[in-house]
């Protein structure tokens, strides 16, 4: 389980600093949820809160386990994720370069 800096929310605060911003930029979250997703066939990755009760679902149908249809799913949805986030962060970063 792995929850990301909240960059996205405090992009959309008023009046927000591009150095609150930049302290919002999660480094090692990304990373986290990446190796859990390349090693779905081993591990359940977490990237949302939305996902814990469908674990808990999984793990309590199939006797304290995840099928790796679900572990492939988990995967799908955090590589979206940190996709989503990093194009945040790049469309950021591009919209002060270009003024």
């Amino acid at each position: 389980m792995v929850n990301l800096y909240p960059f996205q929310e405090t992009l959309k605060k008023p009046g927000v600093t591009h150095a609150e911003l930049v302290e919002k930029i999660d480094i090692g979250g990304p990373t986290w949820l990446r190796a859990g997703g390349k090693n779905y066939l081993d591990v359940t990755v977490l990237s949302s809160p939305a996902d814990y009760q469908l674990f808990i679902d999984e793990m309590r149908e199939h006797g304290g386990q995840t099928t790796l249809k679900f572990r492939g799913e988990c995967a799908a949805r955090t590589f979206a994720l940190v996709r989503e986030y990093d194009e945040a962060i790049a469309n950021y970063f591009a919209s002060r370069v270009a003024g």
